[in-house]
């Protein structure tokens, strides 16, 4: 079985001057855990994961627990989406089997790979995606 057969091609993404509050919105308004940062022509420079999001307003919320919420909005506007982002990112060609992938998830310790055709993000594949083709 191919990638390109359970990939996820509907992708929500981020451009890389996207502010943070944007992307706080789109992960509290949507159900998909990760967030590829494209550039104007759909090459995937980073990804944003939404334990990686959490983490960082986890921090913050530390720092000034009294006015975490305030504190925490204050600083997603100015934050970029490529601040925050993790990059470089690990991509595989549509055509790539699914084996792949999951030596991919096991070697890197990673629960997304951007799925490319010629360089360009077409789509992305996740554990969760992986564990679905077993049911």
């Amino acid at each position: 079985m191919k990638v390109n057969e359970i990939m996820t091609t509907q992708l929500v993404s981020a451009h890389p001057d996207t502010v943070v509050t944007k992307v706080s919105e789109l992960f509290e308004n949507n159900t998909f855990h990760h967030l590829p940062v494209l550039d104007e022509n759909d090459v995937c420079l980073g990804v944003i994961s939404k334990s990686d999001y959490y983490i960082i307003q986890d921090q913050m919320t530390k720092i000034c627990k009294e006015r975490a919420e305030r504190s925490n909005q204050l600083l997603w506007r100015s934050l970029l989406a490529s601040e925050i982002m993790t990059s470089p990112i690990i991509s595989l060609d549509s055509g790539a089997d699914i084996s792949q992938a999951v030596d991919i998830f096991l070697q890197n310790q990673v629960h997304s790979i951007i799925i490319t055709e010629e360089n360009k993000c077409i789509g992305i594949v996740t554990t969760f995606d992986v564990i679905k083709t077993l049911q």
